[in-house]
This record gives structure tokens, sequence and C-alpha cells, in this order.
């Protein structure tokens, strides 16, 4: 944090009467700043999880925590459907959505509040990889594992990471969340629909592999992208307890700190592109 975002920060809070500064300097708690103090929640670590209302028209169709980034135009998976997201009120922690086209996904995508790190994606490819036997797995859960390595086989996923499917591309990347999160924007950024979910792929409809590689082109061989323009594009930007207090900018920085990683990315892309050339 600089000098100049510390300052922002301490007008913020004045202009929220959380504080004030008295005749000889010294910083105060102001009327709200002692109510949120006095308050039992004030002395707890960490926020309590809090969860979106997922409203179709005037149907609530749900609830589920969400910290991934959501924009409007994009999509989101919900009780086993994709949804197209029309509006975010992250103040009263709605969602409006419309049901979008494309058929049906699986339930268990329904992963919206936790990011995956990187490590526990790529020990899911060794995995599928491997043909070793997982021991203390039931005979379902055996089964299961069986049909993800054939399909993972099939699929060629060991050297395709942009397979087709159907009309639409899986952009397959073996990273973690923030990668996958940062990509989804950076595609969005350019005009590109995105899903955000908590599965393995990014699911991209009514596409080609040739138009998917072109834009990830772009995103690799990008010479700025600063990270907080593109935070500000999200409309869930308050992840952390006192998020909610932050001025616009600064919330931008501290979500781009925390939730995304665009260098990441284009190291990501570049070694995966390049790798296809051999």
């Amino acid at each position: 944090m600089t000098s100049d975002q510390f300052a922002s920060l301490l007008r913020e809070l004045r202009k929220r009467e959380i504080i004030f500064q008295d005749s000889t300097g010294l910083i105060l708690l102001a009327s709200f700043g002692e109510r949120i103090t006095e308050h039992y929640s004030f002395y707890a670590a960490f926020a309590s999880e809090e969860e979106y209302s997922i409203i179709d028209g005037n149907q609530t169709l749900g609830s589920m925590p969400i910290t991934r980034p959501l924009s409007a135009d994009s999509y989101l998976i919900f009780a086993g459907r994709r949804w197209q997201i029309v509006s975010v009120e992250a103040e009263d922690k709605v969602v409006q959505v419309k049901p979008a086209a494309g058929g049906t996904v699986p339930k268990f995508n329904d992963t919206m509040g936790t990011d995956t790190h990187d490590r526990v994606r790529e020990e899911i490819r060794n995995i599928l990889r491997s043909t070793l036997p997982v021991p203390f797995l039931h005979p379902e859960g055996k089964e299961l594992l069986e049909r993800a390595r054939t399909n993972y086989k099939h699929m060629e996923l060991d050297r395709k990471w942009i397979p087709q499917n159907g009309n639409e591309v899986q952009i397959v990347p073996w990273c973690g969340d923030i990668i996958k999160d940062t990509v989804a924007l950076l595609r969005q950024a350019r005009g590109k629909r995105t899903v955000f979910d908590g599965g393995l792929s990014i699911p991209v409809k009514d596409a080609s592999v040739e138009s998917v590689r072109e834009i990830l082109l772009e995103i690799a061989d990008a010479p700025t992208i600063d990270p907080r323009q593109l935070a500000s594009t999200v409309s869930n930007r308050s992840c952390e307890k006192w998020d909610g207090l932050l001025p616009d900018e600064l919330l931008s920085a501290s979500f781009a700190s925390a939730k995304l990683d665009v260098e990441g990315v284009q190291n990501l892309l570049k070694i995966r592109l390049m790798s296809e050339r051999h």
C-alpha cells in the first residue's frame, strides 16, 4: 500500500463517519465507527461467508456462497444449469439471471465459494494420467475414477488443452481458480462471454479451437494489462471482512492483489501455446 492509497482510505473512512480528526490532529472514532467497534462481530477475525440469492425474474432459485468474480453477461453454473447473469447487486447480495442456452452441467460444479489451488489441479491431472489403483476408494469411487481416466485418454488431454466438444470449446489450463478466473476475465474484456464456475475447464460456447486460441495468443502477447482495471469490471469485489468500507479504486487494487494473477496467466499461456508448436 502506498501513502496515497492510505490517505485515500482515511478520507473514505471519514466520509463514512467511521473516523474523524480533532483540532490537535488526533484521529478518533466517529459515531458510526463507535457503533461498529461496540458490536461483538467487530472482534471476529474473519467475515462469515455470505450467500447470494440467485433470482430469475421474480423467482428465487436458491442461494449460494460466491467469492468468484461475476459481471453482467457472463455465465454462472447453478443447480445443474448454465445461467446468463443479467446483473449483480453486491450490496444486496443478489444475482439476477436468465436461462442460458446449452444443456445441463453436473450439479457438483456449484463450487463458487472456494478457490482451488494450482497444486490441487496438478495432482488431479497426475491421478488421471496414472494407471495406479487408489486403494482407499469404495467400488463406486473406483468406477468413477476409471471413467475419468478413460475420458482423459479419449480426449487426449495429456497433449490437448483446448479440445473441441461439439459446438463448445473447453479451455483446460490445469491451474488453480485464481489464474483460471483471470483468463476468463481477460477473455471477457475482449468481448467474449465467459462461464465462471469451480470446474476444471473454461467452457466457451459456439466457438472453434482456432478462434479461442487466437484470443489466448492476444492475451499472452499483450504488452501491458493493468489488473486493477480488470478488477474494476467485477461486481462482487468485496471478499474480506471490511472490504465494504474501501473506496472503489482501493477495492479494485485489493481484489486484483488477492484474486487475480495477470503475469501468471501470461506465463502459463506462453508455455502452453509454445508446447503446441513442438
